[in-house]
């Protein structure tokens, strides 16, 4: 039997090389998250249609917290951005 892979997948690596995999399946109207250590799967969960939308209001919510986060003191010429904060948030500085 071939398995058709599903069309709509990301996959986000972290600073360890652990993977979080989520993959649409509109068959099931889900997304399956899946945490990857190398090539094993060591936890899923499946993400029903109706807490998708709870799910991206959590983050994007998370996203604007940090957007409004005073800017910590640095070189004045160069403006701190949404991107810088993430970085921060990281622990990443850009280059």
């Amino acid at each position: 039997m071939v398995e058709v892979l599903p069309s709509r997948r990301l996959i986000l690596l972290d600073d360890r090389g652990d993977a979080l995999r989520a993959t649409w399946h509109p068959d099931e109207e889900s997304v399956v998250l899946s945490e990857w250590k190398s090539d094993v799967c060591r936890a899923t969960y499946r993400l029903h249609a109706r807490d998708i939308a709870r799910l991206a209001e959590f983050l994007v919510g998370t996203l604007g917290a940090i957007a409004t986060e005073p800017a910590p003191e640095g070189d004045p010429a160069r403006p701190y951005t949404l991107l810088d904060r993430l970085l921060a948030k990281l622990g990443l500085q850009r280059g």
